[in-house]
């Protein structure tokens, strides 16, 4: 008989088979631990292709006629340049240590330094860099909080840094390029100006104690206390401020070697006006080492201070 036999409802049927279908069409979850090599994959391939867009808009013929012995000669001296900045790098991330009352010796901040300057250029992100000198402050006694937090301090204050020479050179780029006034000018002005607002934000107020039941808030309240406790220095404030401008007047200085025997324009308008907002591109994380969108934020911008559309 054929009404002995269990039968299923259609709204059993319909759901059942929608809970089937819905499982044999789910998409694969990426694992955590192949997450950071699918990122360093995408940032390899950003990189390319940034360098090929920089490329394109570059008249390689011209370039490769210049290639002379003092475009070499300017190249050299720019690298050694480069290098001798890890002094004040070092220097004030000593300040920032001694504040923290940890000791930190001259030779070993230096090495750190250098290594960090090499992993910064070749690795896809700071996480190296950064992490080779914590790993190198934790090797000499303090604990791995005071470590990663004295390096991270000094990462922002170069960030900050960069971000207040760059709002000072927008004027002189302005007066000699003024299209760029929508361009560059306004969006780096709200930029510094809400980064400015977020800091004294998180500066002046505490967290809620909620809040602090979550690991990564403790984590960051942590930090931020350090920063309260290092920028309550007047003495450690004039040292390190001294220190990031020497070492931003060394990069200009290379940039404007390079582009000087490259016979590019190099007076103070584009140095003081293109360089730190280049920078401030090549610390985006989309690419190696900000290869790619350094080379590219040159080539847009040069074309509005030279009148052609190719550099």
């Amino acid at each position: 008989d054929l009404h002995s036999f269990p039968t299923r409802r259609s709204s059993d049927l319909h759901i059942g088979s929608f809970d089937e279908l819905r499982s044999s069409q789910r998409l694969p979850r990426i694992s955590t631990a192949a997450q950071p090599q699918i990122a360093a994959a995408l940032r390899v391939v950003v990189c390319v292709a940034l360098l090929l867009l920089a490329v394109r808009q570059v008249e390689v013929d011209e370039v490769l006629a210049r290639a002379d012995t003092r475009l070499l000669l300017a190249v050299a001296l720019a690298a050694m340049l480069l290098g001798a900045s890890a002094w004040p790098q070092a220097t004030r991330w000593r300040l920032i240590a001694c504040t923290l009352h940890v000791r930190l010796d001259r030779s070993l901040a230096l090495r750190a330094t250098l290594i960090s300057f090499f992993l910064l250029a070749v690795t896809p992100s700071t996480l190296a860099a950064d992490g080779a000198r914590a790993i190198a402050l934790r090797g000499s006694g303090p604990d791995w909080t005071c470590s990663i937090h004295s390096v991270l301090v000094d990462r922002l204050l170069g960030l900050a840094t960069l971000l207040l020479v760059a709002l000072a050179g927008i004027p002189l780029l302005l007066a000699e390029a003024p299209p760029l006034r929508n361009i560059v000018g306004w969006p780096l002005f709200v930029a510094v100006i809400a980064s400015a607002a977020s800091g004294i934000a998180l500066l002046s107020r505490r967290l809620p104690r909620r809040w602090l039941r979550f690991r990564t808030v403790r984590e960051w309240a942590r930090l931020v206390q350090t920063l309260r406790t290092v920028l309550s220095h007047r003495r450690f404030l004039s040292g390190a401020s001294l220190c990031s401008l020497f070492i931003m007047a060394i990069s200009m200085t290379a940039f404007w070697l390079i582009a000087a025997a490259a016979g590019a324009r190099a007076d103070l308008a584009t140095v003081l006006g293109i360089f730190p907002i280049v920078l401030l591109a090549s610390a985006l994380p989309i690419s190696v080492g900000g290869w790619g969108a350094r080379e590219l934020g040159l080539v847009a911008l040069y074309p509005y201070l030279i009148g052609r559309a190719h550099v």
